[in-house]
C-alpha cells in the first residue's frame, strides 16, 4: 500500500494500479486500496495522460492542454495535482522546442558564427525535455562544420579567428576532442574567462598541455603568462578580502598590504584601490564602531537616552560624523514623542468631554521645535473651529418650535415697503366697477389692538369715483413718514354695488 502510494506520487500510474490490484481481499488495506483507486479514477487519468505524453511528443500542444482541463474535471485532488504538473511540463516543452527551433534558423544560414551561436543555443535544452535527443543530434551535426570552418582560417593564417571560433563551442565538445590542441586552447580560454581562482588554475593547466611542435604553443605560452599574472592578482585580492573580514586593526593593515600588490595596468587594480580605500576608511572608524554599536544596542531596548548620552562622545570631526548625526536626528524624534504623548492624549481626552478650550490650551504645552508639534497643531485648528461654531450657535440660538408668533399690533406697526418697480396689477372686479374706489389702508388708531378686523362694507366701500384709467390703478408706495393717516369711512355708507 505504501509502495503504491510513493508511484501514485511519482506517476508511475500503471505500476500502482498493479499494486493496489494485487492487494487480497482479507487484507486489512484492501478497503484503502479500492478507496484509493476510485478516488484517484486511475484508469480514466492514466488514459489521459498517456494522451499527453504522445502530444507533447509531437508538439500537439492544443490536445495536451485539453487533457490538463479533463484532469481537472475528475475532481480529486490526486489529478488536479497530476493536471498542475502536465501544465508545468507543457510549458517547459514549448520553451525547449522553441530554443531548437531558433537554433536551427540560425544553423541554416551555415555561416561560422551563425553556426556556433547555434550550437550554444541547443546546449541550454534540459536532458528531460522530449526534443533533447533531437537537439543532441543536431549538435553532432553541426560541431564538423565549425571545425571546417576553423580549419579555412588556419590555413588562412588566421590563428586567432581560429581559437575564437572554437572557444565559443568549447563547452559542447566531448572528449573525442580534447586531443586537439586548438580545442585544449580554446576550453582553456573559456575557463579564464570565469574571472575566478579556480578557473584560472584550471586554464593554466590546459595551456601547459600544449606541445612545443604544435602551432598553438607560442599563443599558449603568451596565454599561460597573462593568467598566471591574472591568477596571482586574484590571489592578492582573495587574501586581503579575508585578512579585512577580521575587522581588527592589524587586518586592515594587513590586507591594504596585499590589495597595493596588484601591479599598475592590470584589470584587478581598479578593484584593489577601490577595496583599498574602503578598507582606509573602516581603519580610520575602527575606534568609533564600538561606541556607535553601544548606542544601537541601546536604543533597540528604547532606551534612547542613555543612546543619545553616548553619541555626545563623538568629536565633531569624528569620520562618522555623518551616521552619528543620522542615529541622533531619529532618536531624538523618538523621545520627544514619548515625553509628549501622554501630554497629547489627554487633550484629545478632554476634547471627547467637550472641553475644547482646556484641550487647546493643553495641546499648547508641546512645543513648535517637537517631534509632535505637526499632530498636535492640527489638533489645535480643529478644535479651535469647533469652538468657534459653538460660541455662533449660542450667540444666536434657533427659537424653539413653541414660541408664540407675534401679534397682530407687533406685524402692523412695521412699516411694509412694495417695491417701487412693482408692474401695474390687473383691475379686480372691484377695482372694474364704476363709481367704486380701492380699500382703504387701516391705521393702527382704527385697529383693536391683537384682533384683525373683518372686512365690512363700510371699510371696503368709498364713494363713487369715475372710471378709473390704467393709471389711477397703480397705487404709490408708502413710507412710515410721509404716509398721511387714512380717514375713517363715512357713518352710513352709499347701497353697494354687486360685482
Amino acid at each position: 500500500m505504501v509502495i503504491a502510494r510513493q508511484q501514485l506520487s511519482q506517476g508511475n500510474i500503471k505500476l500502482a494500479t498493479l499494486l493496489l490490484k494485487k492487494i487480497p481481499i482479507t487484507a486489512a488495506s484492501y478497503s484503502q486500496a479500492q478507496e484509493l483507486l476510485s478516488a484517484t479514477n486511475v484508469g480514466d487519468g492514466g488514459n489521459l495522460l498517456a494522451t499527453a505524453e504522445a502530444a507533447l511528443r509531437h508538439q500537439d500542444w492544443g490536445l495536451a492542454l485539453l487533457q490538463v482541463k479533463l484532469m481537472n474535471q475528475l475532481g480529486t485532488d490526486y489529478w488536479r495535482e497530476q493536471a498542475q504538473k502536465l501544465s508545468v511540463r507543457i510549458s517547459q516543452e514549448q520553451d525547449a522546442w522553441v530554443q531548437l527551433v531558433q537554433a536551427r534558423d540560425l544553423a541554416a544560414w551555415l555561416t561560422a558564427n551563425e553556426l556556433a551561436a547555434a550550437v550554444m543555443l541547443a546546449l541550454k535544452i534540459p536532458p528531460e525535455a522530449v526534443v533533447y535527443s533531437q537537439a543532441q543530434a543536431d549538435i553532432r551535426r553541426w560541431i564538423p562544420e565549425v571545425f571546417a570552418y576553423a580549419e579555412e582560417r588556419l590555413t588562412a593564417g588566421d590563428r586567432e579567428g581560429a581559437l575564437a571560433l572554437i572557444e565559443k563551442i568549447a563547452p559542447a565538445l566531448d572528449v573525442s576532442y580534447h586531443d586537439r590542441p586548438i580545442v585544449i586552447l580554446g576550453q582553456a580560454k573559456a575557463l579564464a574567462a570565469k574571472g575566478t581562482v579556480l578557473g584560472y588554475w584550471e586554464a593554466i593547466a590546459r595551456a601547459r598541455q600544449i606541445p612545443i611542435t604544435d602551432p598553438f604553443y607560442e599563443s599558449a605560452q603568451a596565454y599561460l603568462n597573462t593568467w598566471q599574472q591574472r591568477l596571482r592578482n586574484q590571489q592578492h585580492l582573495q587574501w586581503a578580502t579575508w585578512l579585512a573580514n577580521t575587522r581588527l586593526r592589524w587586518g586592515y593593515a594587513l590586507a591594504i598590504a596585499q590589495a597595493r600588490q596588484v601591479p599598475l595596468g592590470q584589470p584587478e587594480r581598479a578593484q584593489a584601490q577601490g577595496l583599498i580605500a574602503l578598507w582606509q576608511r573602516d581603519l580610520g572608524t575602527i575606534d568609533e564602531r564600538p561606541l556607535l554599536h553601544a548606542a544601537i544596542a541601546l536604543a533597540e531596548r528604547k532606551q534612547y537616552q542613555a543612546a543619545l548620552g553616548v553619541l555626545q562622545s563623538f568629536p565633531r570631526n569624528a569620520v562618522l560624523a555623518s551616521v552619528v548625526a543620522n542615529y541622533r536626528d531619529q532618536w531624538q524624534a523618538k523621545l520627544e514623542e514619548i515625553q509628549d504623548r501622554p501630554i497629547l492624549d489627554r487633550a484629545i481626552r478632554l476634547a471627547r468631554q467637550g472641553k475644547l478650550e482646556e484641550a487647546i490650551r493643553t495641546a499648547e504645552q508641546i512645543g513648535r521645535d517637537r517631534a509632535l508639534s505637526p499632530e498636535a497643531l492640527n489638533r489645535i485648528w480643529q478644535w479651535d473651529y469647533e469652538l468657534s461654531l459653538r460660541q455662533r450657535q449660542q450667540a444666536a440660538p434657533t427659537p424653539a418650535w413653541w414660541d408664540s408668533p407675534p401679534t397682530t399690533s407687533e406685524r402692523t406697526a412695521e412699516p411694509v415697503t412694495e417695491p417701487e418697480s412693482a408692474s401695474p396689477a390687473t383691475p379686480t372686479a372691484e377695482a372694474t366697477t364704476p363709481g367704486v374706489s380701492p380699500p382703504a389702508t387701516p391705521t393702527p388708531e382704527a385697529t383693536t389692538p391683537g384682533v384683525s378686523p373683518p372686512p365690512t362694507p363700510e371699510t371696503t366701500i368709498a364713494p363713487a369715483s369715475p372710471s378709473p384709467t390704467p393709471e389711477a390703478t397703480v397705487v404709490p408706495t408708502p413710507t412710515p413718514v410721509q404716509s398721511p393717516p387714512v380717514q375713517s369711512p363715512p357713518a352710513e355708507p352709499e347701497p353697494t354695488a354687486t360685482p
